[in-house]
């Protein structure tokens, strides 16, 4: 899912060839199904912002909802009016989630808050179907998006329709000739709908269309967006790039390797040579999003090359039992490790790099070697805990990596946001594939939770220093601090061996906080469901922000498939937070203040409605969107054409090779506001861009102002729509 075709109903679509369009995404609006139920085509998406719309067809938009043709629907609350059971279908999205002019209305019908950057607007009160459209496809990860139909030269029809009150108009008998409609059924009688340009308004339908490119722009949106229409007012006024429809349609996507491959190898004879410094199956989160990958395959089939994490040890062995139970053999030499690979004869090789030479070096030796495929997937953004450290330890990390990155076939980030961050700063490719929640896991019986005598909330995970534990530690001091909370909630905690004496000093003596060892899979799964609620937690410094900024946690498919209510707590940097809170499916703490903790605390001991719808869009949003299944499919697609992938070294790589050789040689006495402006002057974009870097955290006073030459250098190099934060941690 990369490419969006939305579809207007305008005149220029006379005799348009729907089918045209069989092999993309499309979003479709308002009455325009009248046409879609004559030809049995139907569109991805279906969005309708409009109230009066809305009320004449509601029947007939259920009918669309029910019939199951359509994946996603973008409504308002006039919905709810007549099927309020609308709210907990995952299906669905209403417009007051997002917009803040109507959160008002989203309490009221008890609508779960959404803070995304694509509703960000600097005009909210100025809406239309149209360019809401193009804000919920960016909304659901679309990365190019083309508009066709919207044509904003809407002609009055005086002859059939009257104005029935205010700005709402009627249609009281048919229109033989709709010159605003590609069909001249579009309206029938007895349709109301609004005036499409209030006089109030202004030229409504086209402005709203300037202020999204205004607020693309401003807020950074990592998203192209193009024009196919000549006879649109758009192409006049050259609001969006002009693209021929073919060309956007049928174009070679070189980012998706997977698009259009509808021979895909059963990869069930595949032969896997993993390595990871985590065996398949061990209780750590990366050890069992691995156990998620490769369990289903054939016993003799996976192999592991495991690296001790104080780079002391290699080892390895073959078939899946004696990986999972950590039956490894030691290797004493790197001819050794040749040998096994030989003898093991792999089709590909999947890697987890974290800060190991060994592990660098072994992949750099079996690559060169047998130039076998290579998939590395990267989880965590260890490089960055260097950092603060010795420079020349940061950089010698980075170009490992970058060497890695170049040999990689197939490059994979465990998150959205780590995978447009490592475009950026590294280059290439990115997919995204993080862990995933299998639905039959799930306790159809939620009556348990309710027979607790308490309150229950539970933790499953880690409660590592730079991501978990001190924010473990403050919720359990914001409960045991409150006497009414402290009576009515048990906080479990159930994590690693390694961790538990260091919980149990800080908080293992409260009355409300009980700490175990992390339980088998059996149990486990009983105890996320028959939890009241889960957390989910991070850490509020900036060690943890620069280890785990960009990583998912592994946990979160199963605490939201669960059905349970999740609290998150922890910075709104941290990807997994921010995709919580993007996406409404968690009662979100970012900030690190007891009284908020107790607050969300409270409202779920309350049994608020907000909770509770929220706990349900979760699950349902868990269950299409968080698929176990789905993960595999996409692990299995990516191994299944990895032999068919060359390297894709593209601009960013030599890029991000320059700005590191340039900060390496870059003198103290350079790092001037003055003599970056001299080097922009002169054409060294290259230069000024890192210099303008490095004076950001020295100069907060002229933040705006070096950010906007931080623009300029980004535009002068061919990078527009790139956001700068997503680099600036490496210069800081």
């Amino acid at each position: 899912m990369s490419k969006l075709v939305i579809i207007g109903n305008g005149p220029s679509l006379k005799g348009f060839d729907f089918c045209k369009l069989n092999n993309v995404d499309t979003l479709g609006m308002n009455a325009a199904y009248r046409y879609w139920d004559q030809i049995d085509w139907y569109p991805t998406i279906y969005v309708c912002m409009d109230d009066k719309v809305t009320q004449t067809h509601h029947t007939n938009i259920k009918r669309l909802i029910d019939a199951g043709k359509i994946k996603h629907f973008f409504l308002t609350r006039f919905m709810l009016d007549f099927y309020p059971e609308l709210k907990n279908n995952s299906q669905i999205y209403f417009l007051e989630q997002f917009n803040e002019n109507h959160h008002t209305a989203a309490k009221k019908y008890e609508l779960n808050l959404i803070d995304n950057v694509f509703f960000k607007s600097s005009t909210p009160g100025k809406i239309t179907t149209g360019s809401n459209a193009v804000r919920f496809g960016c909304f659901l990860g679309y990365k190019e998006i083309t508009i066709i139909g919207v044509d904003l030269e809407y002609k009055e029809i005086n002859d059939g329709i009257i104005n029935e009150s205010g700005i709402t108009l009627k249609v009281t008998k048919k229109i033989d000739n709709n010159p605003n409609y590609f069909f001249d059924g579009y309206q029938d009688t007895g349709d109301a709908f609004n005036v499409p340009n209030p006089a109030n308004l202004g030229d409504l339908h086209f402005d709203v269309f300037a202020i999204l490119k205004k607020d693309a722009m401003k807020f950074c949106w990592p998203v192209k967006i193009y024009n196919s229409n000549v006879k649109s007012k758009l192409y006049q006024k050259n609001v969006f790039p002009y693209i021929e429809l073919d060309n956007f349609v049928h174009s070679v996507n070189l980012g998706n390797p997977l698009q259009n491959n509808s021979k895909r190898k059963d990869i069930s004879k595949s032969r896997i040579l993993i390595i990871d410094p985590t065996h398949i199956g061990h209780q750590s989160a990366t050890g069992q999003i691995k156990n998620l990958f490769f369990s289903a395959l054939n016993e003799a089939n996976v192999a592991q090359i495991c690296v001790k994490f104080d780079d002391s040890a290699i080892s390895g062995v073959v078939g899946l039992t004696k990986i999972k139970s950590n039956n490894f053999k030691e290797f004493s030499t790197e001819d050794e490790i040749i040998d096994f690979v030989r003898e093991f004869s792999p089709d590909v090789i999947y890697c987890r790099p974290i800060d190991s030479t060994k592990l660098f070096s072994t992949t750099f030796a079996i690559k060169k070697k047998f130039d076998i495929p290579l998939i590395s997937h990267f989880m965590d953004d260890w490089v960055l805990r260097y950092q603060d450290g010795v420079s020349l330890d940061f950089r010698s990390w980075e170009k490992d990596i970058l060497k890695l990155i170049r040999l990689s076939d197939i490059k994979i980030a465990i998150s959205k946001k780590m995978a447009d961050s490592y475009k950026f700063r590294y280059g290439g490719h990115w997919h995204i594939l993080a862990n995933g929640a299998d639905p039959s896991t799930r306790i159809t019986s939620q009556e348990k939770a309710g027979q607790n005598k308490k309150f229950i909330i539970r933790y499953m995970g880690g409660a590592a220093d730079d991501m978990n534990f001190q924010s473990l530690v403050d919720f359990a001091f914001a409960i045991e601090n409150d006497i009414e909370l402290k009576n009515k909630v048990i906080f479990e905690i159930y994590t690693m061996p390694w961790y538990l004496e260091k919980l149990s000093m800080h908080i293992g003596k409260f009355s409300s906080c009980i700490i175990q060892k992390l339980v088998d899979e059996c149990k486990y799964h009983e105890l996320i469901n028959t939890s009241n609620c889960l957390l989910i937690a991070y850490n509020f410094d900036k060690k943890t922000e620069k280890y785990v900024a960009l990583s998912m946690a592994n946990k979160m498919p199963e605490c939201l498939a669960s059905g349970v209510p999740v609290i998150a707590f922890g910075p709104s940097s941290i990807a997994t937070i921010s995709f919580l809170e993007n996406y409404g499916l968690a009662l979100v703490v970012n900030k690190r203040v007891e009284s908020l903790i107790k607050s969300k605390l409270n409202d779920l001991l309350a049994g608020s409605a907000q909770a509770k719808t929220m706990a349900i869009r979760a699950r349902n949003f868990a269950n299409v969107f968080l698929n176990s299944q789905g993960c595999v499919r996409k692990l299995n697609d990516l191994i299944s054409c990895a032999k068919e992938i060359k390297n894709q070294n593209d601009s960013f790589f030599g890029y991000t090779q320059d700005l590191i050789d340039i900060e390496s040689i870059l003198l103290d006495e350079e790092v001037s506001l003055g003599f970056a402006n001299e080097c922009f002057r002169n054409g060294l974009y290259l230069k000024s861009l890192v210099i303008y870097f490095k004076l950001l955290p020295k100069n907060d006073l002229m933040r705006d102002s070096l950010y906007l030459n931080i623009y300029l250098c980004l535009r002068r190099l061919g990078f527009e729509n790139l956001d700068p934060k997503i680099i600036e941690s490496r210069f800081n």
